[in-house]
């Protein structure tokens, strides 16, 4: 059947679908932009990070056609996606018990624990027993972004709360005094009849009743403040500790490809797979740094024979 002329064709553009080798170059060509640091900004990328992918990939998959938009950037975009919900699963305040095959690189946890964590994400049913062999790369190209945009409650945000907890006692102890103070100005006049003497009398005995109640009351929320504040006080002092040793790590962490770069005759793929291996363990961190140069160059050997 013939196609009418004032008939408009619509061409749908199917989306790229990405293979894993593209994938692999990618992440290595993000990997070789953040240790040159040329594009590293505070909260991201500097603009112009994309064409830099763009002549990565060019030179690594020269006939694979990838663009910087909308190609690169909508797969770095799906990248960060899938890191953070990884991320968070394994490091989130309010997830335990997730953990990460480091044979087949997918998220592992018991069923009842999936079970939960489903209750309240669940969109992310495809995890379970799905490969993400970029995340320790992905780590050290989004982990510092991640950890900063987390929403943790801080030593300043408990102080905040125990100050409120305070002012909300003064201002008990403030009710409790008025109280007394006008029961003290009562005066009984001999003028009046026995029932009315009777009557104030048992007014008085039910707001006497009430005064000692809230009293008590308010030594209870004096007992709970106290304590409240002696436990925050004892978390803020370990999470002050937890962000030195934080800081300390991730300073020893950005030195790692400077010191392994000093090592002769290694390729720029080899330094990058000592560095991500040692980025990615703590306990090699401070092994690595704690060696002279010459147990420096056989550990990073090792490293690359896979013999760690």
């Amino acid at each position: 059947m013939p196609i009418p002329k004032n008939m408009g064709i619509v061409i749908l553009s199917l989306p790229k679908i990405w293979k894993y080798e593209e994938d692999a170059k990618l992440v290595e060509a993000l990997l070789d932009m953040v240790n040159l640091g040329n594009y590293k900004a505070e909260n991201g990328f500097k603009p112009g990070y994309l064409n830099y992918v763009e002549e990565r990939l060019q030179l690594s998959l020269p006939n694979s056609g990838l663009k910087a938009k909308p190609h690169i950037e909508s797969r770095i975009k799906t990248l960060k996606k899938d890191f953070h919900i990884v991320y968070d699963m394994l490091n989130g305040p309010h997830t335990s018990g997730f953990g990460m095959d480091p044979i087949e690189k997918c998220i592992t946890a018991e069923k009842a624990v999936w079970d939960a964590y489903l209750q309240s994400h669940p969109t992310h049913s495809a995890w379970q027993n799905k490969p993400f062999p970029f995340y320790d790369d992905l780590l050290l190209i989004f982990g510092k972004d991640r950890a900063i945009g987390s929403n943790a409650e801080g030593p300043g945000d408990m102080m905040e709360e125990i100050q409120r907890e305070e002012a909300n006692n003064d201002t008990n102890d403030n009710v409790e005094a008025s109280m007394e103070n006008g029961l003290e100005d009562i005066e009984f006049s001999p003028m009046q009849s026995p029932r009315s003497e009777g009557v104030r009398y048992q007014k008085t005995k039910k707001r006497s009743r009430s005064i000692d109640n809230l009293s008590l009351m308010t030594d209870s929320i004096k007992e709970a403040a106290s304590v409240i504040g002696s436990e925050i006080a004892k978390a803020s002092e370990v999470f002050s500790k937890a962000i030195e040793v934080d800081a300390e790590i991730s300073e020893k962490r950005q030195k790692i490809d400077f010191e392994i770069r000093k090592i002769p005759n290694l390729t720029t793929t080899e330094v990058i797979k000592a560095v991500c291996h040692i980025a990615t363990h703590r306990e090699l961190i401070d092994v690595f740094f704690s060696m002279t140069e010459e147990g420096r160059e056989q550990l990073v050997e090792a490293i690359l024979r896979g013999d760690i």
